[in-house]
C-alpha cells in the first residue's frame, strides 16, 4: 500500500545505473530503491535473543548475498569441530562464539555484549580469544568475532521460534544465523 494505493503488479521495470529501479504500477509512477533500516522492525525480538537457551548453534556470516563468505566452514572441516556454539553470558560480561567437538568447547573468540532495549538492537565489542586457536583457521575466526562489531550494533530479527538473524545495522549487507 502506499497511501490509499495498492501495488498489484509491476510494469515497465527499468534498472537505473545509479542505483534504483523505475516502475509502474496503473496510474503510479515508481522508483524502488534499497533501504536499510528495516520498514517493521519488531524491537523486542532482541530480549527473546537474549533469554533464549545460553547455548546457541550459529552458521557462517553471509555478506552481500554470498553464504559463507569467509569459509568459516573450513575450520570445521580443517579442525574436526563439529559445532559452531554462541554461549551467551559464558562469563561475566562476555559471551563466546567457541567450536566444539561434541559437548566439548576446543577455541574461541569472545564478545561483550550491550543491549539496547529502546532500539532493539544488541552491540558488540571483541574482547579476546579463548583456547588456542588454530594458525590456519586464525583470520577467519577473528573475522567472524570482529563482524559482530558494526559499531551501529545489530538487527535482532525473528526469523522462527528460536530462530534469528543478526543483521548489521550500519549497511544491512551482511548477517548471522542463530537456532537450535
Amino acid at each position: 500500500m502506499i497511501g490509499k494505493d495498492s501495488i498489484v503488479s509491476l510494469t515497465d521495470v527499468k534498472y537505473d545505473p545509479s542505483g534504483f529501479l523505475s516502475a509502474s504500477s496503473g496510474s503510479l509512477n515508481l522508483k524502488i530503491t534499497e533501504s536499510i533500516t528495516p520498514m517493521n522492525y519488531d524491537k523486542t525480538a532482541v530480549t527473546r535473543f537474549w533469554r533464549s537457551n545460553r547455548q546457541i548453534s550459529f552458521s557462517a556470516w553471509v555478506k552481500d548475498g554470498e553464504d559463507d563468505y569467509l569459509n568459516d566452514n573450513s575450520v570445521s572441516t580443517g579442525t574436526g569441530m563439529n559445532r559452531r556454539i554462541a554461549w551467551l553470558d559464558y562469563g561475566p560480561g562476555y559471551d563466546l562464539l567457541g567450536y566444539a567437538q561434541g559437548n566439548s568447547l576446543y577455541f574461541g573468540t569472545a564478545i561483550a555484549s550491550t543491549i539496547d532495549l529502546q532500539a532493539g538492537l544488541i552491540k558488540y565489542q571483541y574482547l579476546g580469544t579463548l583456547g588456542t586457536i588454530p594458525a590456519a583457521y586464525r583470520n577467519i575466526i577473528l573475522q567472524t568475532a570482529l563482524d559482530f562489531t558494526d559499531p551501529k550494533g545489530l538487527y535482532v530479527i525473528e526469523t522462527a521460534l528460536g530462530q534469528y538473524d543478526l543483521v548489521t545495522v550500519s549497511d544491512a549487507r551482511k548477517w548471522i544465523s542463530f537456532g537450535r
